[in-house]
């Protein structure tokens, strides 16, 4: 099972390391976004690639194996410190994990190495990390289910 969940891993990453950055994505309208979120810009002492995670992120959640569920997905990185963020983690409708309903956290992450990571309230662990495209990589960790997003940048705009 370990050496099927490294290969499809592989099999993933080398696939998705070639997708091209685009531009700004439109925000999914299954996925229920926090009332205020207020974004801030990285705090000054912030550098390189971790300031890069400020903003507002989307894309689809796809999990490995047989079952192959997607979720839509945003994450907006309200706030970014040299050694933490504050962010809001949003998923739509899914048969992921307990991912069934719409809906949103708010979460702490830390920041190091050039990645951003958080432990979820159900107990995933996140980790994002910045591609030379500009794209944001992401892997979900729960239990014995990985999911894998590619993110880009949000278009943002007053929803009906």
């Amino acid at each position: 099972m370990r050496a099927f969940r490294l290969a499809s891993l592989l099999v993933f990453c080398v696939a998705v390391a070639t997708v091209p950055a685009r531009g700004e994505e439109p925000l999914p309208r299954d996925v229920p976004l926090p009332p205020a979120s207020l974004l801030l810009p990285p705090d000054p002492e912030v550098e390189g690639k971790v300031a890069g995670f400020s903003g507002v992120w989307t894309g689809e959640l796809r999990s490995l194996g047989s079952l192959g569920r997607r979720v839509n997905h945003v994450l907006a990185v309200e706030s970014v410190h040299p050694d933490h963020a504050i962010i809001a983690f949003a998923w739509g409708e899914s048969s992921m994990s307990d991912m069934k309903r719409p809906g949103w956290v708010q979460a702490f992450g830390w920041t190091a190495d050039g990645a951003l990571a958080t432990r979820l309230p159900n107990g995933a662990t996140v980790t994002y990390t910045l591609e030379n495209n500009g794209a944001l990589r992401g892997v979900w960790v729960q239990d014995d289910i990985i999911a894998h997003a590619i993110l880009r940048r949000a278009k943002i705009s007053a929803r009906p």
